[in-house]
C-alpha cells in the first residue's frame, strides 16, 4: 500500500491537470483497439500516464496449474507424435481455432444498427457486435419459446381423432382449447425479417464459394424421405443446429441439413465440406435424408436476435389462434338451420331484380339463360339473408350468456361511427376583400389585354416545346445521311427559334399592348425606372421565364427521345459480355434487333486484312455525340424577348435565354447512356464479322495461283469432278448460309456483296478447275490428233532409197496394231469431254470439232494405206535401177585407191612428212567411204533379192595401208609436237597429257620398225623418230614438274633461291631455255619444290570447292500460317554439310603443308563453327517463338499480363525483322 501511495501525484495541480486531458477520438479499429496503435502515445496523451502498480503474486500462483510440465523424456519424442503430445499439452483458454467448422464468420455477424464513427466515450462498433453475436449466442430459442408457453407440439398441427373430446369453459383454463389445424407459417409476418434471402445467402459466401449458414430448425425426428404427411402424429419436433444451404422462392422456403452428431459439421455424401448449395456442376441436386424444406417460422439464424424471432413466432401462432376461432365462428353460423327464420319482403326482393336486371352483366346474357339466372339469384339471396339473421340471433344470444359462451371468439365489428354534425359551424371570418384588392395589385391577369398576350405567348411556347431538335427516322441510312439530316433540322430548329419564334411573340405581344396606353402595360415606355416597376417588367420576366421553360423542355425532351432512339435501337445488347462471339453455324438470323429500325446502314466487306466494314466503330459513336453537343449549343444563343419588345428602351447587348447546359448531371447521364449503348452494340458487330474471317482466305485467294497448284500434282477425271463439285456445293452453301443483309441492334449490316463475291469466286473456281480439265482434255486430245497426224505425214513421207521403202512397209505393217492402241485413247478422251458435258460446260468451236474429229481417223487412215501402197510399187522399180549403176561406180574407185596406196612405199625423205601424212589422211577418208559404201550395197541386195557383191579386195587394201598411215600421221604428230614443246613459251605446255603423247609416238615406231622390214628406206625414217623420242623422254619429269599447276610465286621464290638463277614464269620463257640454262642437272630440288606446290595446291582446291558449295546453299524459308512473318525449315543437308566441312578443315589444319593457307584455315574453322552454333540458337529461338506466338496471340493473356505482352511484343519485333532479312537474303554464307 505504502508503494502504491508513492506512485500518485504530490500535487493537486498536477493531479488536477492529469485529469483534466481530454480523451481523443477513438475510430473504429477493432476490438479493444482504441490505443492499440504505434502512435498511441501521440493520440491518447496523458491518457496512459497511470500510476504504477505493485501486482500481487495470486496470479503467479494461479497460472502455475496452466503450465506445461517439461518432462525429461520430451526431447526423445518422434516427429510423427510431436503433434500428438502437443495437443496434449494445452492448458486453459485459447485463441487459436482448434474446432472444424463448415461455416463462415459472417454467418455469425448479427445486424447492428451502429454508426462506423465512434464518439469519445463509445464502445467501438466491432466492440458491441461481438457482444450481440455473444449474446445472440447464448440464448436458446427452445427456452424462449417455453416462456412463452409455445412448445413444439402446439406450433406443428396433427391430425386429430374425429371424436376427440374437447373440454370446453374449464375454469382456470383456455376456456376454448382447440389443437390447431392450419400450418403455422400461413400466418408468418415477414416484417420481422431483417435481411433478405439472398442476403442471408450472400452472408455465406467465402472466396467465391457459397458456404452454408449456421441456424437452428424445427425438424421432426425422422428423415426427410420419410417425411411425407407433416401432420402425423407419431413424428416430434425438436429444435435441432442446422445448417442452411438453399433458398426457394417459388416455395418460400429454406433448405438445411442436421449437423453431423460426431463433429457438427455440415458435410456432402462423399464426407467432404458441403460447398455451392450442394449443386452439381450440371445444376442438378441430390437430396439428402437428413436435408429438409422448411419455411422461414420454423427457422432462426444464429445471426439474428432469438428474442425477435421468439416474437415472430409468437405473433404467427396468435394469428393462427385468432383465423382458427373466427374460421369456428362463421362455422357455427353456418350450422344454425334456416328453418323458421323469417324470409325477405317481397317489395325488397322486386327492387333488387330491378336493380340487378338493369346491369351490364345481365344485359348480356341471352334472353334464355336471363330467367335461369335470375332464380338462382333469388335463391342466393334468400339464403344469404337468412345467414345475417342467424347471425344477429347467435351474436345477441353470446352477449347474452358470455359465460356460457367463452369458448367462442365474437370478431370484432367494422361499422364506422357517424358524425353527429354534418358542417363545420367555427370558422373565423374573412376579409375577402382586402385579399382580392391585394392580389388584383399583384396579378398581371387583371386586363383582357395581359391574358390575351399571355395566352398567345403559352401557344407559341406550347408548340416550341412540342418540336423536336432531332429527326427520328424511320428507315436506317447510312451514317453521312443520318448525320446530315440531323444536322439539317438542328438548323432549321435554331433558325426558327431566333428567327420565327422571337417576331411572333413579339408580334403578339406588342398587337395586344398597342391600344393600351399608359399604365401599367404601357409598351411605348421610354423611362427605365419607371417600366423596371411597372407590371410590364413583370410580364416580360414571365414571357422569358416561360421561354426558357419550353427551351428546356424542347431541348431535354429532344435528348430524351434522342438517347430513346439509341436505346431501342441496342435495348437487346445491354447485358451482352465484352466475350460475346456470334454462333458459327448460323450468320442469318440475328437475335438482336431494335424494337423499331435499325439506325444505320453499313457494308461489310474482306479485304486482305480480313472483314472489317466501311465505317471505323468509333465514327459512330463520335457522330452521335457531335449531334447531341451540337444540338445543345444551337440552343443557346437564342435572344431574350424583352429588347425586341419595348422599342424605345435602350438595352446594351443581347441578354440571351437560358438554355441546358453541357454538364448538366441528366445531361451527362444520356451522354454517357448513348456511349455505353453504342459500346455494347458494337461488341456483336465486331463478332458478327469476325464470323467470317473463314472466309478471308477465299476471298484473297487468287484463281491463277490456286490453278497453278491445282496443276502440280496429276489429278484423275474424278478427282477434278469432285472438286468441280466442292466448288458448287460451297457456292450454293454460301448463297444459303450468308444473308443479304441482317439488323445487329442499331445497325442494318448490308453483305449481299460479300455473298456475291464468294459465290462468284467459287464459280470462277469451278470454271477454273473445268478450264483445267478442258486444257487437259485438249492436249489429250491433240496428242491423240497428233500421234495420228504422224501416222499420216509418215505414210505419205517419199522414200530416199530402198532401205527407206522397206522400212516404211514393215512400219505400215503395225499400223492396225497402232490404231487398236488409240482406241483406248479416243476413249479416254471421249470420257473426260464426257464430264465436261456433265456441268454443261460450253466448249469452244475448235474443242468441238477436235472432239468429234477423233472418231474418223481410223477410216481416214484405211484410205491413206490403199494409196501409198501403190506408190511403194513404183518408188521400188526406180530404186533398182539405181542400185546398179551405183555398184559400177563403186569397184571403179576402188581400182583408184589400189594404186595410190601402193605409191605410199616410195615416199622416205623426213622433210616431207607432213605432206605425206596429209596424203594418208585424204586416203584414209576415201577408204572409209568406200567400206561404208560396199556394206551399205550389199543390204540393198540382199532387199531387192539379188546375188551380193563380194568386196574382199577392199579388205586386203585397208590392211596393206594401216602401217603407212600409223608411220606418217604419227611421225607428223611428233615433229610438231616437239618444235611446240621446245620453243613454245613454257605457260603453254601441257604437262598432263605430254607423257601420254611420247609413250603413244613411241610404241607406234617400233611398231612400224617392225613391220618394213623388206622396206628399208621406210624403215629409216621410223628409226630416226625413235631415236628422237628416247632422247627427249629424260626431259618429261622437268616439264611436269616446272607446269604443275599448283606453282605460286612464292615457288618461283624458292626456285631462284635453291638454283641461284632467275626464275619466272615469263612468255619468253621456253623449255628449250631451260636447258640452257642446266635445269636438267637441278631435276631433284625443282621436283622437291613441285612435289610441295602440289600438296598445298590441294589444300587450296579444297578450300575453294567448300566455298563454292556454300554458294548455292539456302535456308528454305517458309511463310508461317496467317502471321504475316516466315519460319526456317530444319534442314538436315546443312547440318551434315556443316559437319563434314568442319572435320575436313580440322584435318586440314593438321597438315605440314598448311602454312600458305594457315589464316584462311582458321577463319574458315571458326565461320563454320559460328554458323553452326547461330543456326542451333537460331532453331532454339524459333521453337519458343512458335510456342509463344498463339498464347500471346489471344486478347485475354494481353489483359491479363500487360508487363510479359510488352516484352514479347517487342522480342517480336526484332524476330520479325530477322525473319523477314532471312526471306530477302537466304543464303546461308551471307
Amino acid at each position: 500500500m505504502s508503494e502504491f501511495m508513492q506512485t500518485l501525484p504530490k500535487k493537486k495541480d498536477s493531479f488536477s491537470s492529469w485529469r483534466g486531458n481530454n480523451y481523443p477520438q477513438v475510430k473504429l479499429r477493432g476490438f479493444y483497439s482504441d490505443i492499440a496503435s504505434t502512435d498511441n502515445a501521440n493520440k491518447t496523451g496523458l491518457v496512459d500516464n497511470v500510476p504504477d502498480v505493485a501486482h500481487s503474486h495470486v496470479w503467479d500462483v494461479n497460472k502455475e496449474k496452466h503450465v506445461p510440465l517439461v518432462h525429461e523424456n520430451i526431447f526423445n519424442i518422434e516427429p510423427d507424435e510431436f503433434k500428438t503430445h502437443l495437443k496434449n499439452q494445452i492448458h486453459g483458454a485459447t485463441t487459436e481455432i482448434i474446432k472444424i467448422t463448415d461455416f463462415t464468420i459472417d454467418g455469425y455477424l448479427p445486424k447492428c444498427y451502429i454508426p462506423y464513427y465512434t464518439p469519445p466515450g463509445h464502445l467501438p462498433r466491432k466492440v458491441q457486435i461481438d457482444r450481440l453475436k455473444r449474446l445472440y449466442l447464448s440464448m436458446d430459442i427452445s427456452e424462449l419459446l417455453e416462456k412463452k408457453n409455445l412448445q413444439p407440439e402446439k406450433l406443428m398441427p396433427v391430425h386429430r381423432p374425429a371424436d376427440e373430446i374437447v373440454l370446453l369453459n374449464v375454469l382456470g383454463q383456455d376456456p376454448a382449447p382447440f389443437p390447431p389445424f392450419l400450418p403455422l407459417h400461413y400466418f408468418d409476418n415477414e416484417n420481422f425479417e431483417i435481411w433478405t434471402p439472398e442476403e442471408w445467402l450472400n452472408k455465406g459466401i467465402e472466396n467465391q464459394v457459397y458456404k452454408p449458414l449456421p441456424g437452428r430448425a424445427l425438424l421432426p425426428n425422422v428423415q426427410s424421405n420419410n417425411w411425407t404427411d407433416p401432420k402425423d402424429p407419431k413424428i416430434q419436433y425438436f429444435w435441432q443446429d442446422v445448417g442452411v444451404i438453399d433458398y426457394d422462392r417459388n416455395k418460400k422456403c429454406w433448405l438445411v441439413q442436421k449437423l453431423s452428431e460426431d463433429d457438427e459439421r455440415v458435410l456432402d455424401e462423399n464426407g467432404q465440406p458441403l460447398i455451392n448449395k450442394g449443386l452439381k456442376p450440371d445444376g442438378s441436386r441430390k437430396q439428402r435424408s437428413n436435408q429438409y424444406w422448411i419455411p422461414r417460422v420454423q427457422l432462426q439464424f444464429l445471426a439474428e436476435d432469438p428474442r425477435n424471432f421468439a416474437n415472430r413466432v409468437e405473433a404467427a401462432y396468435d394469428e393462427r389462434k385468432k383465423t382458427e376461432a373466427y374460421l369456428r365462428y362463421q362455422f357455427y353460423i353456418d350450422s344454425m338451420p334456416n328453418d323458421g327464420v323469417i324470409d325477405l319482403d317481397q317489395s325488397s326482393f322486386k327492387r333488387m331484380l330491378e336493380w340487378t336486371q338493369s346491369s351490364c352483366g345481365l344485359k348480356t346474357l341471352p334472353e334464355k339463360n336471363k330467367d335461369d339466372t335470375l332464380i338462382q339469384l333469388e335463391k342466393e339471396i334468400s339464403i344469404d339473408f337468412k345467414r345475417t339473421i342467424n347471425k344477429i340471433t347467435f351474436d345477441k344470444i353470446i352477449m347474452t350468456h358470455p359465460d356460457a359462451f367463452k369458448f367462442v371468439s365474437v370478431p370484432p365489428s367494422d361499422e364506422r361511427e357517424t358524425p353527429s354534425k354534418g358542417c363545420i359551424l367555427d370558422i373565423p371570418q374573412y376579409d375577402f376583400d382586402k385579399q382580392y384588392y391585394d392580389f388584383s395589385f399583384v396579378s398581371l391577369l387583371t386586363k383582357k389585354e395581359s391574358i390575351e398576350a399571355l395566352s398567345r405567348v403559352r401557344v407559341e411556347c406550347n408548340r416550341v416545346a412540342s418540336m423536336s431538335l432531332f429527326q427520328i427516322p424511320n428507315k436506317y441510312m447510312k451514317l453521312e445521311e443520318f448525320e446530315q439530316s440531323q444536322n439539317q433540322q438542328i438548323s432549321q430548329i435554331a433558325l426558327y427559334l431566333k428567327d420565327s419564334w422571337i417576331n411572333t411573340l413579339k408580334t403578339g405581344i406588342r398587337s395586344a399592348f398597342m391600344d393600351f396606353g399608359k399604365g401599367w402595360f404601357n409598351i411605348k415606355e421610354k423611362d427605365w425606372s419607371v417600366y423596371q416597376i411597372s407590371k410590364l417588367k413583370k410580364f416580360m420576366e414571365l414571357v422569358k421565364f416561360e421561354m426558357q421553360d419550353s427551351l428546356r423542355f424542347l431541348v431535354q425532351d429532344s435528348l430524351v427521345n434522342y438517347t430513346q432512339m439509341v436505346i431501342d435501337s441496342c435495348w437487346q445488347v445491354v447485358d451482352i459480355k465484352d466475350e460475346f462471339e456470334w454462333p458459327q453455324t448460323d450468320l442469318t438470323n440475328s437475335y438482336i434487333k431494335p424494337k423499331r429500325n435499325a439506325l444505320f446502314m453499313i457494308e461489310l466487306q474482306i479485304d486482305k486484312n480480313g472483314p472489317r466494314y466501311n465505317i471505323l466503330y468509333e465514327n459512330f459513336v463520335n457522330t452521335l455525340c457531335s449531334i447531341f453537343e451540337k444540338s445543345i449549343a444551337s440552343t443557346q444563343s437564342v435572344p431574350q424577348l424583352e429588347k425586341y419588345v419595348m422599342e424605345d428602351i435602350f438595352f446594351s447587348g443581347t441578354p440571351l435565354l437560358e438554355s441546358v447546359g453541357n454538364m448538366e448531371p441528366n445531361i451527362v447521364d444520356l451522354k454517357e447512356t448513348i456511349i455505353e449503348m453504342m459500346r455494347k452494340a458494337i461488341i456483336p458487330l465486331k463478332a458478327y464479322s469476325k464470323s467470317y474471317e473463314k472466309y478471308t482466305q477465299l476471298m484473297n485467294l487468287n484463281v491463277d495461283n490456286y490453278i497453278r497448284d491445282f496443276e502440280k500434282t496429276e489429278k484423275t477425271s474424278e478427282q477434278v469432278k469432285e472438286e468441280v463439285r466442292m466448288h458448287l456445293r460451297e457456292r450454293d452453301a454460301l448463297e444459303k448460309i450468308i444473308p443479304s443483309s441482317l439488323t445487329i441492334g442499331p445497325f442494318y449490316v448490308i453483305t449481299s456483296k460479300i455473298r456475291e463475291n464468294l459465290a462468284n469466286k467459287r464459280k470462277m473456281l469451278a470454271e477454273a478447275v473445268l478450264n483445267y480439265q478442258t486444257k487437259k482434255v485438249r492436249i489429250k486430245a491433240e496428242e491423240t490428233n497428233n500421234s495420228f497426224r504422224d501416222i499420216q505425214r509418215k505414210l505419205f513421207e517419199k522414200p530416199n532409197n530402198m532401205e527407206e521403202l522397206h522400212e516404211h512397209r514393215e512400219w505400215m505393217k503395225s499400223i492396225p496394231g497402232l490404231l487398236d492402241d488409240k482406241k483406248e485413247d479416243i476413249n479416254s478422251v471421249m470420257e473426260e469431254f464426257g464430264l465436261l458435258d456433265e456441268f454443261l460446260y460450253n466448249l469452244s468451236n475448235e474443242d468441238f470439232n477436235m472432239k468429234w474429229g477423233l472418231l474418223s481417223w481410223s477410216w481416214k487412215i484405211a484410205n491413206m494405206i490403199a494409196q501409198v501402197e501403190e506408190q511403194h510399187a513404183e518408188e521400188e522399180d526406180r530404186f533398182r535401177k539405181l542400185q546398179m549403176h551405183d555398184t559400177a561406180s563403186l569397184n571403179e574407185k576402188l581400182d583408184t585407191l589400189i594404186m595410190n596406196v601402193a605409191g605410199l612405199s616410195a615416199h622416205s625423205n623426213l622433210e616431207k612428212a607432213h605432206e605425206v601424212a596429209n596424203e594418208c589422211r585424204r586416203l584414209n577418208k576415201s577408204l572409209k567411204e568406200c567400206q561404208e559404201l560396199s556394206a551399205l550395197y550389199n543390204n540393198r541386195e540382199r532387199l531387192f533379192g539379188v546375188p551380193v557383191t563380194n568386196y574382199e579386195k577392199l579388205n586386203k587394201l585397208l590392211k596393206d595401208y594401216d602401217p603407212f598411215r600409223n608411220l606418217w600421221v604419227t611421225t607428223s604428230d611428233w615433229l610438231r609436237w616437239y618444235e611446240s614443246w621446245m620453243n613454245d613459251a613454257i605457260t603453254f605446255i601441257d604437262a598432263e597429257n605430254i607423257e601420254k603423247n611420247v609413250t603413244e609416238a613411241y610404241k607406234s615406231m617400233h611398231k612400224a620398225i617392225k613391220q618394213f622390214q623388206d622396206a628399208e628406206s621406210v624403215q629409216h625414217v621410223a628409226v630416226e623418230i625413235k631415236n628422237q623420242i628416247e632422247e627427249f623422254r629424260p626431259n618429261i619429269p622437268l616439264i611436269q614438274a616446272l607446269r604443275n599447276p599448283g606453282m605460286r610465286n612464292r615457288h618461283w621464290e624458292m626456285l631462284t633461291e635453291e638454283l641461284k638463277l632467275p626464275v619466272r614464269p615469263k612468255k619468253d620463257l621456253t623449255f628449250k631455255k631451260c636447258l640452257e640454262m642446266g635445269f636438267d642437272r637441278h631435276i631433284d630440288k625443282i621436283s622437291k619444290v613441285a612435289e610441295i606446290a602440289g600438296k598445298e595446291y590441294t589444300i587450296e582446291q579444297a578450300l575453294d570447292k567448300m566455298e563454292g558449295e556454300w554458294k548455292s546453299i539456302k535456308f528454305d524459308v517458309l511463310p508461317y500460317k496467317n502471321t504475316g512473318t516466315f519460319i526456317i525449315k530444319a534442314s538436315d543437308e546443312i547440318s551434315q554439310l556443316l559437319d563434314d566441312h568442319i572435320v575436313m578443315t580440322q584435318s586440314m589444319s593438321f597438315s605440314p603443308f598448311k602454312k600458305a593457307f594457315e589464316e584462311r584455315i582458321s577463319s574458315w574453322e571458326n565461320k563454320l563453327k559460328i554458323t553452326q552454333d547461330v543456326l542451333d540458337e537460331w532453331l532454339v529461338c524459333q521453337r519458343s517463338w512458335l510456342y509463344l506466338e498463339p498464347i500471346f496471340s489471344s486478347e485475354d493473356i494481353i489483359r491479363q499480363l500487360p508487363v510479359e505482352s510488352k516484352r514479347y511484343q517487342t522480342m517480336e519485333r526484332i524476330w520479325r525483322k530477322i525473319m523477314k532479312q532471312a526471306k530477302e537474303n537466304p543464303e546461308v554464307e551471307d
